[in-house]
């Protein structure tokens, strides 16, 4: 039995599926290929029977291990007939030379998901059949995330866009629960914008339901739907969860639904100010403009910061953020004009070698402080510098922060005292 694709035009412009064997050759098309809940196709069974005989067909639906007769020579089943949404025509025949040409309609109105399934046509005189796939797209119908201690303590639902409190180094249990959508749909979880749907396990179920016997059994599929749940074993809440959202994402594949989501703010309840940068940066001699930088986040925010360290000749210096100490600069600001986080950065005008040397940043919030050592080491690298050095060779141009003031300085001697 040979199998050939061929795209028409028109109404029934979806692929053609084809099937040859010897007396009859066969082919169905639908009038879409891509159909959701509400819609309604029509499906078309052309049969080219080359001894002119009288051809008889039915209409059949395979889902998974199932087979069931939708009509028969013309006849719907009363299953399919009770739900007033099928039709099906006799056929239109049409006499030619040498074969006769039977063309079979079904039209499914109000689609379903219930009605998805292979749909085909079989001939029972020469066992002839085809099928083609018909899925109705249904979107998502909820959507829920939600969490237990590790030791399956405290079961709680989230509403979406819940803010949450926790404390730092909390671990939880998180499941995402999607019901109601076809196909399967792709259910992933995020924290802020890291993916992080590989830490979490999956169970999905094809659901089914519709009345059912005195024993049980559901007599008519009238509902078809997919439960996926996503769940991890363990989700450390660590700072940099603060004031970000684990978001809970269900998409139907090859639809155009919205995607749905549901996500909870995590607010972490009062700690210490975490600092993120290099423990050390490498300069050069002389280097004009070095800057030392770390991002800060605490809860509550870092409302203070300074900057620490001792002089060779003896004696410690700090200076306050906003403050200036000679070539020393110290800034606190917003990063990128988030509130939730900051900067500091302790910009150093010109490298003279006694700044080689450790600085400590110091930043507070209303309850506490933490420091950060960073480390400034030489550039030993051979390549930095090549050639003599003029006296121009130390020329430092800076721009002065939040002013578009150029300063040149022109250094005549680089053995001038510096802290």
């Amino acid at each position: 039995m040979d199998a050939t694709l061929m795209l028409v035009n028109g109404l029934l412009s979806a692929i053609i599926f084809f099937v040859v064997n010897g007396q009859y050759s066969v082919k169905i098309k639908m009038s879409s290929d891509k159909v959701r809940k509400g819609d309604d196709i029509t499906i078309v069974c052309d049969v080219t029977n080359r001894l002119k005989t009288n051809v008889t067909m039915s209409w059949v639906r395979k889902r998974g291990q199932v087979e069931t007769t939708i009509a028969k020579d013309g006849e719907l089943r009363e299953e399919f007939k009770s739900r007033g949404r099928y039709t099906v025509t006799r056929p239109e025949v049409y006499q030619q030379v040498e074969s006769s040409r039977y063309v079979f309609t079904l039209t499914v109105t109000d689609l379903r998901s219930s009605d998805s399934g292979e749909i085909g046509c079989f001939l029972p005189e020469n066992h002839v059949e085809i099928f083609k796939t018909l899925t109705v797209q249904t979107p998502v119908q909820t959507i829920r995330l939600n969490s237990t201690a590790v030791d399956n303590t405290h079961a709680t639902t989230y509403t979406d866009n819940q803010t949450m409190y926790f404390q730092e180094g909390d671990a939880h249990r998180f499941a995402c629960s999607v019901s109601g959508a076809y196909p399967e749909p792709t259910v992933k979880v995020y924290v802020g914008e890291r993916d992080i749907t590989d830490t979490f396990s999956l169970v999905s179920t094809l659901k089914e339901e519709g009345p059912k016997t005195s024993d049980g059994r559901i007599q008519a599929v009238e509902n078809l739907f997919y439960e996926v749940r996503r769940t991890n074993s363990r989700l450390n809440i660590t700072h940099d969860f603060n004031r970000k959202r684990i978001v809970c994402v269900a998409d139907v594949p090859g639809s155009d639904f919205p995607v749905s989501r549901t996500s909870i703010e995590v607010r972490l309840s009062d700690f210490c100010p975490k600092f993120d940068c290099a423990d050390e940066v490498v300069a050069r001699p002389h280097q004009s403009d070095v800057q030392l930088r770390c991002d800060v986040i605490s809860e509550p925010d870092v409302v203070a910061g300074s900057f620490h360290w001792k002089r060779t000749t003896g004696g410690n210096v700090s200076i306050e953020a906003g403050k200036s100490d000679g070539l020393f600069t110290g800034y606190l600001d917003s990063k990128n004009g988030n509130m939730t986080a900051k900067e500091m950065v302790l910009r150093i005008a010109h490298m003279f070698p006694q700044h080689f040397r450790s600085y400590v940043f110091l930043a507070r919030n209303a309850n506490c402080s933490s420091t950060k050592e960073i480390l400034v080491r030489k550039d030993t690298s051979e390549d930095w510098h090549s050639g003599s050095t003029s006296l121009y060779d130390n020329v430092i141009t800076t721009t002065t922060r939040n002013s578009v003031a150029t300063v040149t300085i022109i250094i005549i001697t680089i053995t001038a005292t510096a802290v």
